[in-house]
């Protein structure tokens, strides 16, 4: 039996061909701030911190530490928490709906984003994707502008070819050699950083688009295949394989999912694609046979489900344990 921890959910029991899942939560009983987690991170230290609609959460496994706005100095901007990614010097880059923060683990206090990011000559506003390779930090922007910047302050910035005023839509590492660049118009590329050359470019997914998208994310699995989603759109998925670049929709009228309504996507130990939605719970999908998929539900009454349908974060830790936040606890 293997254990999977879960904020708001717990998920426990997962061994055989057709394995069962269960589920134990952490919410406000147990000292979450609040039970809408829109964001999760587990930080070099191994404290999981969730963001939620109403303060900034650390966890250490036994007991939590809220970080809230306030007036004091060093208190975080706002309350609502939109992101959590790493930052040099083991720090923490926050999104809120009221601006960016950096996280100092030393003193636990925030400092206001656009002071460090002046510094360094890049722009406040308008940032799309944010991602680490190694010991750099990559920042992109919406007009197709890319930065890469290290813990000394040194920053590039990167020219994309043919890609001017491209927006770019989100940023994931592949491996420390490769960046994936994903752009609003569905195009993806793939970045080799130690030659600052493209090696790899797919138009297919662009067809699937239709009007421009207010957001689009991708999940890149341990084959390297290509997952896409539009957070907050009935897009489902567009699955794009490696081998032949060909693209696979993924929806409620192909049958591989519930719901299209696709908020987060990860991969668990056994290649299983989980794909957290809006109202259907967690889809789960074994791309290896044959787009198979299995649709995790909360059962009222069953302490041991999904807590609640409405799934907004999945995160999968380097332990394999998958963390769920949802959008309230049932």
């Amino acid at each position: 039996m293997k254990n999977l921890l879960l904020p708001l959910l717990l998920l426990v029991s997962y061994a055989y061909a057709q394995p069962s899942y269960q589920f134990s939560s952490l919410d406000v009983n147990n000292g979450l701030s609040n039970n809408q987690v829109n964001s999760i991170y587990k930080d070099a230290r191994g404290f999981m911190w969730f963001g939620t609609m109403s303060g900034l959460n650390r966890y250490d496994g036994y007991t939590f530490k809220t970080f809230r706005h306030s007036a004091e100095p060093g208190a975080i901007n706002d309350d609502y928490i939109t992101g959590i990614y790493p930052a040099p010097d083991n720090q923490l880059f926050i999104r809120t709906r009221n601006g960016d923060n950096f996280y100092n683990p030393v003193t636990e206090q925030f400092s206001d984003a656009t002071v460090w990011l002046k510094k360094r000559g890049l722009s406040e506003y308008g940032i799309t994707g944010l991602a680490q390779t190694g010991n750099h930090w990559w920042i992109a922007y919406g007009d197709a502008r890319l930065y890469k910047t290290d813990s000394t302050g040194r920053t590039t910035s990167i020219l994309l070819p043919d890609r001017a005023n491209a927006a770019i839509a989100d940023l994931q590492s592949e491996g420390e050699n490769q960046l994936v660049i994903l752009y609003l118009n569905g195009d993806v590329e793939k970045l080799d950083i130690t030659r600052n050359k493209i090696i790899y470019r797919n138009t297919a997914i662009r067809k699937y688009i239709g009007k421009t998208p207010l957001a689009l994310r991708i999940f890149i699995d341990d084959a390297k295949d290509m997952w896409v989603y539009m957070p907050g759109s009935d897009f489902g998925v567009a699955y794009l394989s490696r081998t032949d670049g060909k693209v696979k929709m993924l929806s409620s009228k192909t049958g591989a999912l519930n719901n299209d309504i696709v908020n987060s996507i990860v991969e668990d130990d056994k290649h299983i694609i989980w794909i957290g939605t809006d109202h259907g719970g967690i889809n789960l999908i074994d791309k290896n046979n044959n787009f198979k998929s299995r649709f995790l539900l909360n059962k009222e009454g069953d302490l041991k489900t999904l807590a609640e349908n409405a799934v907004y974060a999945l995160y999968k830790d380097n332990f394999g344990i998958i963390w769920c936040g949802t959008y309230k606890e049932a």
